[in-house]
């Protein structure tokens, strides 16, 4: 059981970006060719606490797409200074798949490079970025020191982080362990020193249902999945080379849950997009997809918490009372394994605020039946 105060700080770097892998100082990322003209950046450092999403980089006709920023400006300007080099086209087109930093933070850095280019995102996500984006900021913000605290305590200890209870030591530091914690420490210490001189530049131009960035066969066509990850969360299908990017509404390493996430939306989301037949998935976190197969293993996890809710739900639960009556280690082996780290993961960004939304769901209004 955690206390309220782990719970909150817990919350906070959830929210923060479900939030950001990596080291300012070794950061970068592979960029991974999926067709002509079509880029992959993805994040090499190791999963962890804090970490940037992956981007995809569309070099069209005129000019260039980019779809999400990463979490700080430093990171991104070095994501600006690649494309420069990959192409002399401009950026014309910014898109933020949702509202957590790690996937917006870094806008100011495109707008420096590019002034004229044009940030777009749902018209909820712009509308939240000012509201929870804004207070979520502050809170990660205030709360970072005592985080890099705990990890740096944890790495002097030499034990790892216990996903079942932050009070309690966890196993013994391994290798990759310490580097996680390692990375997450100077990806934290990068957001503190960034963070007072980068501007929060919000989306200017909204897209609520469909709409089409270029033309020929690199045109970029930004969808609404909505109500999954987040309420205003945007993928980018490339019809002509059959390329999908996601954001967070699938991640290769750990789902990315929220509190209000609309778990039955999300799930039938998936298998939208799957029905797209797409050749490759780009998630917001962890490595490319080939096919659907991502999608469908996301959509698994999703499935099994809904149901499995359901299943043990009794009215009037409370939150601790509907986690433990509600297992799902066999989904934790499958995405964690023996991993400190990935397990710490999975409780935090998935299993958690999942099984809220789960609550949230069967609850429903007062007087209601629980939903189906």
């Amino acid at each position: 059981m955690r206390s309220l105060r782990q719970r909150r700080l817990l919350a906070v770097l959830l929210l923060a970006g479900a939030a950001v892998p990596a080291s300012a100082a070794t950061a970068g990322f592979d960029f991974k060719k999926l067709d002509a003209g079509v880029y992959a950046a993805v994040r090499r450092e190791p999963p962890g606490l804090l970490e940037h999403a992956n981007s995809l980089v569309v070099v069209g006709e005129q000019s260039v797409t980019v779809v999400d920023a990463q979490m700080t400006r430093a990171a991104s300007a070095e994501l600006v200074a690649a494309i420069r080099r990959l192409t002399p086209k401009p950026v014309r087109y910014l898109v933020n798949t949702h509202w957590h930093d790690d996937h917006v933070f870094g806008n100011a850095a495109f707008r420096e490079a590019w002034p004229g280019l044009q940030v777009i995102a749902s018209t909820a996500t712009r509308d939240d970025l000012a509201t929870l984006g804004a207070q979520n900021r502050k809170d990660f913000l205030a709360q970072l020191p005592d985080e890099m605290a705990m990890l740096r305590h944890a790495l002097e200890a030499g034990r790892a982080l216990n996903a079942r209870d932050l009070r309690v030591p966890g196993p013994p530091l391994d290798a990759s362990t310490r580097a996680s914690y390692e990375s997450d420490l100077a990806q934290a210490q990068a957001c503190l020193d960034g963070a007072a001189t980068t501007p929060v530049v919000a989306a200017a131009r909204t897209v609520d249902r469909e709409l089409v960035l270029g033309s020929g066969r690199n045109a970029v066509h930004l969808l609404h999945a909505g109500a999954a990850h987040t309420r205003g969360d945007l993928v980018a299908w490339l019809p002509g080379p059959r390329v999908l990017a996601v954001g967070d509404v699938a991640s290769a390493i750990v789902p990315m849950a929220t509190p209000t996430a609309d778990l039955a939306h999300w799930s039938g989301q998936l298998e939208r997009l799957r029905a797209l037949r797409p050749r490759w998935v780009l998630p917001g976190h962890g490595a490319v997809g080939e096919g659907g197969a991502l999608l469908v293993r996301n959509a698994a996890l999703i499935d099994a918490v809904r149901g499995r809710a359901k299943a043990a739900w009794r009215p009037g639960f409370t939150a601790m009372e509907l986690a433990a009556a509600v297992s799902l280690d066999d989904y934790r082996k499958q995405w964690a394994g023996d991993d400190p780290v990935r397990q710490l993961l999975f409780a935090l960004f998935f299993e958690q605020p999942a099984l809220a939304a789960a609550r949230r769901e069967l609850s429903g209004p007062v007087g209601s039946a629980p939903a189906t």
